[in-house]
């Protein structure tokens, strides 16, 4: 799948709530983020052959990661989507 396509859910949960607070988008935004990690760790895992667990905990954990230095960052700089 290409990369731009697995960006979709979070996106999509982000604009359906735009109206709510922002905490509520963040936390809404992880929860989609996590789902779709965990998804997509667990089928490459089983598709490669590899225990899905590992796997998906793997891609999941690297992926907060991620998320949590690409959120430090933006906190630093003070930019943040209104």
């Amino acid at each position: 799948m290409p990369i731009h396509l697995k960006s979709v859910p979070p996106i999509r949960v982000s604009v359906c709530l735009c109206v709510c607070a922002h905490r509520t988008r963040l936390i809404a935004v992880i929860i989609a983020a996590s789902g779709g990690l965990a998804l997509f760790g667990f089928l490459g895992s089983a598709l490669g052959g590899a225990r899905v667990l590992v796997g998906a905990l793997r891609v999941l954990i690297g992926g907060w990661l991620a998320m949590a230095v690409t959120y430090g960052i933006g906190y630093a700089f003070g930019v943040g989507i209104a």
